[in-house]
């Protein structure tokens, strides 16, 4: 080889990768979709990129389970190939694969995996506290509240047992209620628990934990459906009415004062 062609085959070599000597590699790549729920519903489309221009480009339709191979020939250890999935509407997926092929090591055969795991995204609920103490008749009220909400183990973010339950005997940690407290003081006060959830949704039910008999609660949140992603609000009202010992004005004394009067007096002529 004279020097003027080792000079040109460099020359390839540094600004057409596709050309040079070196691509003749073989790389294999396999991608796989799971969803963490078993959402077998949704599809992801995965692409395998390499960035010669000239390798081929190929895409695939997964589902949950399901595995594509596709083989790449004629690659170059300078090329940088990828393999990324599409977004799922409320799921988080793992990052793209991304790697170099000279990383792969010296052999002119390699394989690589990608793993996408699709994991839904988790809900919200806000319950909102509400007062009404236009019938407390002017008394001081206590407008601090504890929200219950409840559902099946593993469905609430920092859920624990419920107050004043326990495991019960021989149950399995799945087949158990776990709570979170919300405490809210004031008018308009405002709380939030956060939710694991699925494809086939997650159950929570709010309820307010000692109720007094002088307040009214309309629970407007109740049992609450919720899907991946969902944000939902609700509240509870709580209405004071005044429960105290009915008085009469000075006008109502009088009068009742006349008529005992009266009545004393209509007694009284007929003992004498």
């Amino acid at each position: 080889m004279n020097l003027k062609r080792a000079f040109l085959i460099l020359i390839a070599a540094m600004f057409l990768p596709g050309v040079a000597l070196a691509q003749d590699l073989s790389i294999g790549m396999t991608a796989s979709v799971s969803f963490s729920d078993g959402n077998d519903v949704d599809t992801v489309t995965v692409s395998f990129v390499c960035n010669d221009g000239i390798s081929p480009i190929g895409q695939a339709v997964l589902g949950d389970g399901d595995t594509f191979r596709h083989p790449n020939a004629g690659m170059a250890d300078t090329f940088i190939c990828t393999v990324s999935a599409t977004s799922v509407d409320n799921y988080t997926a793992t990052d793209s694969c991304e790697y170099t092929v000279a990383d792969l090591g010296e052999s002119d055969t390699a394989e690589v995996t990608c793993d996408f795991v699709m994991t839904p995204d988790g809900a919200t609920i806000t319950v909102t506290k509400y007062w009404d103490l236009s019938g407390a008749g002017g008394d001081e009220v206590d407008t601090s509240a504890v929200i219950e909400a409840r559902a099946t183990a593993g469905v609430l973010e920092y859920g624990s047992i419920c107050a004043g339950e326990g495991m019960p005997p021989g149950s399995g940690a799945s087949e158990i209620d776990t709570c979170v407290y919300l405490e809210l003081d004031g008018d308009e006060a405002e709380g939030s628990v956060m939710i694991n959830t699925s494809i086939d949704g997650a159950i929570v039910t709010f309820m307010e934990m000692g109720e007094d008999s002088s307040v009214e609660v309309t629970n407007d949140c109740g049992t609450i459906e919720v899907f991946p992603g969902d944000d939902v609000d609700c509240s509870i009202t709580n209405t004071v009415f005044f429960e105290g010992i009915p008085t009469l004005s000075q006008y109502g004394m009088a009068i009742m004062a006349l008529l005992m009067l009266g009545v004393g007096f209509v007694g009284f002529r007929r003992i004498v």
